[in-house]
């Protein structure tokens, strides 16, 4: 077997197709998702951070990847300090690699782009029930020095319609879309808010004005405003990444398989999302940008109530959110959930400010995960 371990390039094109469009994700959890990154992979991934390159193995033999991770660099905040940080994701093998030394040469490329970039820390997800992944990263291996669960993360995905209107005794509160004129409030909002919440990336903020880049797609008029005596007290937008990144069913378990006529039946009873059928694409829009003063629930509920305006009974809302944060009660009941595990990577070097980040500070913007 000749093995080659690389950094892909433009002239992979193909072979990157086979491995991460085409193929399955070769996961073996209740339900399987696939992440479709096409027509373009390469501009897909540009959402992920800045110098996003996939770290590979080819099996020369056969012409194919035999395992590859899509890995970037972020400049996000840790504890209110703006520093160079790695994002994993995508990370995938063929299962005809398993026991061969495909992985070994992985983790020896992954370490010498890691002592050429420099970042403090690398994060990473994988879907709770994903149990493959994580017990690799339950154990002592040389991929990092030192890893740990960061936090439980929750996707909640619900339907317009079970929004709870806004309560009144925030009547102070009035929320808006944002207009073009807004740009340098919201600007100024956003810049006092950023580095108050970990791992929030430093370089958002002049995109969203243009859609490009980690933003793509999402412009200043998705994000709806909450404002107090003409202040900006919270942000929430929709952000729609259709044009270039879609989930999609591959398959349920054997016990989901026989269930889901039944969740199904229950789910529109509740006006809840139903599991769609392998090979269905999911419709949802992410809600972004979700920064709110003391993160006061009632001005999230107002945001909300300002959001769905733009949206039909159709469509699925995403809402991404640490275990626990006090926005989820909002939604949780009517919400169909999907769990990951938030996962810190770091050097020996680097242990007494991990030690220093506060996981329910945590931001995450789930678009970009």
């Amino acid at each position: 077997m000749d093995l080659e371990a690389r950094i892909l390039t433009l002239e992979d094109t193909e072979m990157l197709n086979d491995f991460y469009i085409k193929s399955g994700s070769g996961t073996r959890m209740n339900i399987n998702l696939h992440l479709d990154r096409s027509p373009d992979f390469r501009e897909a991934v540009s959402i992920h951070g800045f110098d996003n390159k996939v770290l590979a193995v080819i099996d020369r033999d056969r012409g194919q990847i035999a395992t590859a991770c899509i890995v970037s660099l972020r400049h996000s905040y840790i504890r209110g300090s703006a520093c160079t940080t790695g994002y994993m994701c995508g990370m995938k093998s063929r299962s005809e690699y398993a026991g061969t030394l495909a992985f070994a040469r992985f983790m020896k490329l992954f370490n010498e782009y890691w002592q050429e970039n420099m970042a403090v820390c690398w994060i990473f997800s994988s879907f709770a029930d994903n149990q493959v992944l994580n017990n690799l990263m339950h154990r002592k291996h040389q991929l990092f020095p030192e890893v740990k669960v960061l936090s439980r993360y929750v996707t909640h995905l619900f339907k317009p319609a079970v929004i709870p209107y806004a309560d009144p005794d925030h009547g102070t509160i009035s929320c808006r879309y944002a207009q073009p004129e807004d740009a340098i409030a919201l600007g100024n909002f956003l810049k006092i808010a950023y580095p108050k919440k970990e791992f929030s990336q430093a370089d958002h903020i002049d995109e969203i004005w243009s859609g490009k880049g980690e933003m793509k797609g999402y412009k200043l008029t998705d994000i709806a405003l909450a404002f107090r005596d003409g202040k900006i007290v919270g942000t929430a937008g929709l952000w729609d990444q259709s044009s270039y990144r879609r989930w999609y069913v591959e398959g349920y378990s054997c016990g989901y398989s026989l269930g889901r006529p039944l969740i199904n039946l229950l789910s529109r009873v509740r006006k809840m999302p139903g599991l769609p059928a392998p090979g269905q694409l999911i419709p949802y829009r992410l809600i972004s940008t979700l920064f709110i003063e003391n993160d006061d629930p009632g001005i999230f509920l107002k945001l909300l109530n300002c959001l769905k305006k733009k949206l039909n009974g159709n469509e699925i809302l995403s809402l991404g959110l640490p275990e626990h944060h006090p926005f989820a009660n909002l939604v949780e009941r009517k919400s169909f959930r999907l769990e990951n595990n938030i996962y810190l990577a770091y050097k020996n070097s680097e242990t007494e400010r991990m030690r220093e980040i506060q996981a329910n500070h945590l931001y995450l913007e789930q678009g970009s995960l």
